[in-house]
C-alpha cells in the first residue's frame, strides 16, 4: 500500500507535467506594445526611407519620460501636432537633403532654423534631433543613417493612410505601410547601413 505522501507527490508531478504541456502547446502572441507601423521605401542603389512615430511604442508600465514628452517640454512644440521621425539610409551625398514627405495627400512639415530665445541646450536639441543636420562627407560606398523629425496631423498616426511618398525634387519613392516587430525593424536598420554589395551577398 502506497503512503499518502507518495500518492500526493505523484499527483503533483502529473499536474505539473500537464501544465507544462499546456504552456508548450499554447501560441505565444507578440504583445501589441512591441508591434508598430512604419512607411518604408527604397531605391535600387540602396537608398532607403523609413517614416514612423518619433519613438516605437513601449510598454507603458516600463516607460519613464519618453523622448517625445521630453522634446515637447523642452522645445515647447505644438501639442496638437503628431511628431514623426524620418530615417534616411544611404551614401553621404544622398543624405544632404532630407526631402519632403506626404501621407494621405497631406504634407508633413520639417523644422526650420531654431527660434530665437532658446538656450544652448535647447538649440542643440533642435539642430541635432529635430533637424538632424547633414552628415559630413564619408568614404564612397559607406552607407550612413540620418534622421529628422517631422510634424503633421494627429490623424497621420491614429488613422494611418497606406498612401505615402518621399520626394527630394530629383527622385520620388512610394512608401509602403507595414507593421513590424522591434526585431524586424532592427534587422532592417542593420541591413540598411551595410554596403549594397555586402547586403546582397
Amino acid at each position: 500500500m502506497k503512503s499518502p505522501f507518495v500518492i500526493l507527490l505523484a499527483t503533483t508531478l502529473l499536474g505539473l507535467a500537464s501544465c507544462s504541456d499546456e504552456v508548450n502547446n499554447k501560441k505565444v502572441d507578440i504583445p501589441k506594445a512591441v508591434k508598430h507601423i512604419a512607411w518604408v521605401g527604397e531605391f535600387d542603389d540602396g537608398f532607403r526611407v523609413v517614416l514612423e512615430a518619433i519613438a516605437p511604442p513601449q510598454d507603458p508600465s516600463n516607460a519613464r519620460i519618453s523622448e517625445e514628452e521630453m522634446l515637447r517640454s523642452r522645445l515647447s512644440l505644438d501639442e496638437d501636432q503628431a511628431l514623426l521621425r524620418l530615417h534616411l539610409f544611404g551614401e553621404s551625398d544622398a543624405l544632404q537633403q532630407s526631402g519632403t514627405v506626404s501621407v494621405g495627400g497631406l504634407d508633413l512639415d520639417s523644422f526650420g532654423d531654431a527660434p530665437d530665445g532658446l538656450d544652448i541646450g535647447q538649440r542643440l536639441l533642435w539642430n541635432t534631433v529635430l533637424r538632424g543636420l547633414p552628415t559630413p562627407s564619408q568614404t564612397a560606398g559607406a552607407m550612413l543613417h540620418r534622421s529628422v523629425v517631422l510634424s503633421g496631423s494627429a490623424a497621420t498616426l491614429h488613422e494611418p493612410s497606406p498612401e505615402a511618398v518621399w520626394n527630394d525634387g530629383e527622385r520620388e519613392v512610394p512608401l509602403q505601410l507595414r507593421t513590424w516587430t522591434e526585431m524586424d525593424r532592427g534587422r532592417f536598420f542593420e541591413a540598411s547601413v551595410k554596403p549594397l554589395h555586402q547586403e546582397n551577398g
